[in-house]
This record gives C-alpha cells, sequence and structure tokens, in this order.
C-alpha cells in the first residue's frame, strides 16, 4: 500500500507523479518498480522498493544495459528524505553492476535505511568527466552537466561486494553498518571507489561506522580504491572486522595515483603502520569539518528527544545538594530532561550532579548569556543551550563547540537572525506576556520552517494548547519545580506534581475496547452496541464500530486473544516515550503515520490479560 496523507496508490510511480512539496510518501509492504525521483524536498518513509537490473543484459538494440541504467531507484532532485527504506537490486553478482540507490541531487539525507546489491550498490553524483571506454557512462547521466552532490546516511545499512560505494559527490556516512557480501573470490571486494573531483577536498567520509562481512570473509576486501585520480575517502572513529586486508587499500594499478588520491584513517583500533605507505594523515581541519557534519544530525536527535518528552522543566538551584534528588523525581514523574539555568552560581556543579543520579536524563543549560559559561556548560556534560535572547556571538560559539543552542526570540528579527545560522528551533520568551499562541502562531506564518519551544507563562491549564499545535517542539516550564518543596527536601512532591504534568499532557485514556467475532455476525453485533450505547453503526477495513466505544472485528482481523484496549492520547510519540521509559515494549511494524510523518498508531509488542492494547489519537 502507497500512501500521500491518506491517499491510496497503486504504484510508487503514480504516488511519485502526485507528490507535492514538503509531502511525504508512506509504503507499506514491498513495490516491485524502477522509480526515478524528480521532485524536490519530499520524504519516503518505510516499505522496501525492489527491482532486477544488470549491467550485462543484452538490450533490444543489441548494446548492454551497462551500469547507470541499471537502478531501482534513481533520485533526481534535491532535500530527498528516505526514512526506513529498503532499496535493493536483487540481481545478483553474476550479471554485473547493479545499483540500487542512484543519486544525482544535493542534500540527500537517508536515516535507518538498508540499500542492497552486490557490485555499485550506492553512486553518489556526479560523473566522472571522461570515461574509460565509449559508452562507459551510457544512462540518465551521461550527458548532464556534472555538479558535485552532498549526502548523509544515518544508522543505515548498505551492503554490496565490488565498488559498492562509489562515485563523485560526498557522502557522509554516521553510525552505519557497511557490510560486505561473499562472491567466493580471492579478493572478494572493495568497499567504496570514490572519483572526487580534483578541487573537492571531501569524498566519502565514514564516521563512527562497523564494517562487517558475511562469514568466512577474513583479509580479503579492501576498503578503498580511487575510480579516478583524485578519489578521497577518510574512515575515524571506526570498526573495522577481520575481513579487511591488513595493507587496507589498493591503487587500483595505478602506480600515479598514489600521489594524488587521499585515503586517510584515524581511530580505527589498526596499526595504522602495516597500512599502504601512501596512507595520508587525518588532520585537526579534518576533524573539525567531520564535526560540522555531524552537529545537524546531533540538532535533529535533540530536538527529537525534547519534542518526544514534550516538557522541559526549567530549573534554578540555588544548593548544589538538591540536584540529585530533584533529578531523579523528574525522571520517577517521566520527565527525563531539565534546563539548569545560569540565573544561580549552582548551575555547573547542580547538571554534573544530576548526570551522576540519572544518566539517562537530558541536561542542557539555560540563561546561557557568554562564551564562558557555554565552556563551563560542556565540562559539565550539558548536551544543549539555552539563550535568553538571540546572540549571534553565543550562537556562533556554540555551533563551533558542537553542541546545540535554543536562542530565545521575541521578534521576526530575532528569528531570521537564528536562520541565518541555519537553526530549525528557538525558544520563544516570555512567552504569555509576548501574546502567547496567537503570537508564535503570526510568527509562524512568514517563518514555517521554524519551530518554537514556548518559555514563560506556560502552566499546566494551557500546556496542551501550545503543544497541540504543529509549531510547537515542546514547552518549558516551571510549575512542577515547587520551590517550597524543594527547600523543605519534599521531593516526593516535585514526582507527583511532575507526574500530574505528564498526565495533563499525555491525556492518557480508553477510547474503545475491541471484540473479536467469531461466528460471522460482527454487523449483527455492531448494531447491538450501537443501540446500547446510543450511537451508530461506522464500517472499517477491520470490522464495524458499535458507537465508538465497541469496535467488533472481523475474524480474520482480530487482534489479541480475547480482543484489544484502544488507549487514546494527545500525542502518540509522545506517549510511546513515556511507556518505553516504563519498560514497555512496542510492535514497530504496527505503528502508522500521518502525513507530516507524526505517529498516530501503534501496537504495544506484549498483551495484558489477554487483551493487546495500542495508542491511538
Amino acid at each position: 500500500m502507497i500512501r500521500i496523507e491518506g491517499k491510496e496508490y497503486s504504484s510508487l510511480k503514480q504516488a511519485l507523479a502526485d507528490v507535492q512539496d514538503s509531502q511525504i510518501i508512506e509504503i507499506d509492504g514491498c513495490v516491485h518498480e524502477q522509480v526515478v525521483i524528480n521532485k524536490p524536498n519530499i520524504t519516503v518513509r518505510g516499505g522496501t522498493i525492489e527491482y532486477d537490473l544488470g549491467a550485462y543484459e543484452i538490450l533490444d538494440d543489441g548494446i548492454k544495459r551497462g551500469t547507470f541504467r541499471t537502478y531501482t531507484v534513481f533520485v533526481d532532485a534535491d532535500n530527498v528524505t528516505f526514512e526506513n527504506v529498503r532499496v535493493i537490486n536483487s540481481n545478483g553478482h553474476d550479471e554485473g553492476q547493479a545499483i540500487a540507490l542512484m543519486i544525482d541531487g544535493n542534500d540527500f539525507r537517508a536515516v535507518n535505511c538498508l540499500f542492497s546489491s552486490y557490485q555499485d550498490t550506492l553512486f553518489l553524483g556526479p560523473l566522472p568527466e571522461s570515461e574509460y571506454e565509449k559508452g562507459g557512462f551510457r544512462g540518465p547521466l551521461e550527458n548532464r552537466e556534472r555538479v558535485f552532490r552532498r549526502a548523509t546516511f544515518e544508522k543505515c545499512l548498505i551492503e554490496g561486494s565490488i565498488d559498492f560505494i562509489f562515485g563523485g559527490g560526498q557522502g557522509y556516512f554516521h553510525d552505519c553498518e557497511i557490510r560486505s557480501l561473499d562472491i567466493q573470490q580471492k579478493i572478494n571486494g572493495y568497499v567504496c571507489a570514490p572519483s572526487t573531483p580534483a578541487d573537492e577536498p571531501y569524498g566519502f567520509i565514514f564516521d563512527h561506522c562497523d564494517f562487517t562481512a558475511e562469514e568466512g570473509m577474513d583479509d580479503t576486501v579492501y576498503l578503498a580504491r580511487p575510480w579516478r585520480d583524485y578519489g578521497k575517502c577518510m574512515i575515524v572513529n571506526s570498526h573495522l572486522g577481520k575481513h579487511i586486508r591488513q595493507e587496507g587499500y589498493s591503487d587500483w594499478d595505478k602506480e600515479h595515483a598514489r600521489k594524488t588520491c587521499e585515503f586517510k584513517e584515524y581511530n580505527t583500533g589498526i596499526d595504522l603502520k602495516k597500512r599502504v605507505s601512501w596512507l595520508r594523515d587525518v588532520n585537526k581541519e579534518d576533524l573539525k569539518y567531520i564535526s560540522s557534519l555531524n552537529k545537524e544530525e546531533k540538532m535533529n536527535d535533540i530536538n527529537k528527544k525534547i519534542h518526544d518528552i514534550g516538557i522541559v522543566p526549567v530549573i534554578a538551584l540555588e544548593n548544589v545538594e538538591d540536584a540529585a534528588p530533584l533529578a531523579r523525581a523528574l525522571c520517577n514523574g517521566g520527565l527525563p530532561v531539565a534546563e539548569v539555568t545560569y540565573r544561580t552560581a549552582a548551575a555547573h556543579d547542580a547538571m554534573i550532579e544530576m548526570r551522576k543520579a540519572c544518566p539517562e536524563m537530558i541536561i542542557g543549560a539555560g540563561t546561557v548569556l557568554t562564551k564562558e559559561q557555554v565552556d563551563s556548560a560542556i565540562d559539565a556534560g550539558a548536551e544543549f543551550i539555552v539563550s535568553p535572547g538571540t546572540n549571534p556571538v553565543t550562537i556562533k560559539y556554540c555551533q563551533e563547540k558542537g553542541i546545540p543552542i535554543f536562542p530565545g526570540t521575541a521578534n521576526g528579527a530575532d528569528i531570521e537572525t537564528a536562520m541565518s545560522f541555519g537553526l530549525k528551533v528557538v525558544k520563544f520568551f516570555p512567552a504569555e506576556p509576548l501574546g502567547g499562541l496567537k503570537m508564535i502562531k503570526a510568527l509562524a506564518a512568514p517563518y514555517n520552517t521554524m519551530k518554537f519551544m514556548p518559555t514563560g507563562g506556560v502552566n499546566e491549564g494551557n500546556v496542551n494548547s501550545y503543544l497541540n499545535d504543529p509549531v510547537i517542539l515542546a514547552c518549558g516550564g516551571t510549575w512542577m519545580i515547587d520551590k517550597k518543596a524543594i527547600a523543605e527536601k519534599n521531593f516526593d512532591r516535585i514526582e507527583e506534581l511532575t507526574r500530574g504534568a505528564v498526565n495533563t499532557m499525555l491525556g492518557i485514556k480508553i477510547k474503545h475496547i475491541g471484540i473479536n467475532e467469531e461466528n460471522g455476525n460482527g454487523l449483527e453485533l455492531a448494531k447491538q452496541f450501537a443501540k446500547f450505547f446510543g450511537g451508530k453503526v461506522r464500517e472499517t477495513s477491520k470490522g464495524w464500530f458499535g458507537s465508538e466505544l465497541v469496535e467488533v472485528m472481523n475474524e480474520d482481523k482480530k487482534k489479541g486473544t480475547h480482543g484489544h484496549i484502544a488507549v487514546g492520547v494527545n500525542n502518540v510519540d509522545r506517549a510511546k516515550r513515556y511507556f518505553e521509559a516504563q519498560g514497555y515494549e512496542f510492535d514497530e511494524d504496527s505503528a502508522t503515520f500521518d502525513e507530516k510523518g507524526n505517529m498516530k498508531f501503534i501496537y504495544f509488542k506484549d498483551e495484558i490479560g489477554g487483551f493487546a492494547i495500542h495508542l491511538v489519537l
């Protein structure tokens, strides 16, 4: 099943023809299609896209298909994102090159994806300026201008055999598994073959990656060889399996390329003295550049975590000894996050004690005004910075240090300053005195890519009006931080207030009960419940609702031994995060999402008392 905003399509090509800017295509299951994505600013989420074309196939014109017409997916647009997608070219290693994903658009991003083939799994454009043999570039890229492209791969699995990551673009691979497949040869393959343009400083960058292989492949794989003379590949902070050959790299019988290509390796646990003599050193500028690439991923990760928690307690502690019990009270109450403000001298040491007491807690520093306070916060283990205003000096310094920052804004000029630094989330402070949600929505209209974290005047009575609006990432609040309770060391009271805030935010309630009908009388049963509760019968793809309080499931759609319980919540992502913190697990395959990518439905993994349970809006 393929959907865009609830509308269903019979093929991925139809959906791609219809998709509009910023929309999400959801795939449920497997589609067997060769597709071209030529519309920018879209997201493809879930499912498998599989095709099976190989380079050796002779076409009707008597010419081999060639490498660049074998792709399963061709991304030919900028700002395309793949999330939880499997892209496979299943042609097999005996039929030559077989591309799974071919990219010639800028700023492609993949998260939690699989890209699988044998030779030439993943191509990152552009092509080299010239081909080695006539017709070697035959395909959609052959005659187009060579434009340098950049792509990011986060938590992905990329597998293949020979040169299975290749091309002239920049690929940043972070926390990925790079898996070599066995083709039963003495040399089983080469992980990558860069053809980086001479004037570009970086090609393929592998950061915190795990290079793995199938069993029995020890000492049979090279990390890289230069497809063109200036190919560049850098591997840092990564784990290399026993399949990687001791010398590490091949010159592809191009001795002259040893002087021009740039292969670098750092912190892989390998004695680099055993590598090829022409391996280059990773320098400080390289590490600084990698840190800059990781900033956006780090910011996205913090944004996601804070969004899913929903409320950020804002704390000003006078006594460091209160930090640890306060952290435990907040975490036990369901809010494992805190903004510890530099309004008091205890901030630095308080953050250290909170981290010791609750390592799982997300701790940030607030009211940060100077570079010295940024350094102090980082030293204390802060994961994010919040400033009351939009000071360019503070923002720039935080970005140089690689720590996410949420600067305070009050008007359009502040927001534009934040946007000039590439920020996508800002604090709105003081929220209520400045006009509250009404003012935020007015500002969000022209600045529609910005998300807001309002603080100041947010309380238990108005927090949901903020959180229910899609422009709000989360809210900062102080109502659960009872100063009297802290002074009296009554941290049970803090936990009680915190739990109350979480319950208000989540709005947990039983929405309906599901009954498994096994005698073919589902409709009749639904009518009886509708009459009992004074409601109407509503047919669904799974059965019937008898009023909105009871769902009668068809026999082939039944869930749970005795039935199911639908738990209604205000936000499924936040509720899921809350229950996971309590030790519950979920059936991730059951999740469904709205057109903006927000989760709207998911089953728990285990039954309770014979009932399956799911969260639903």
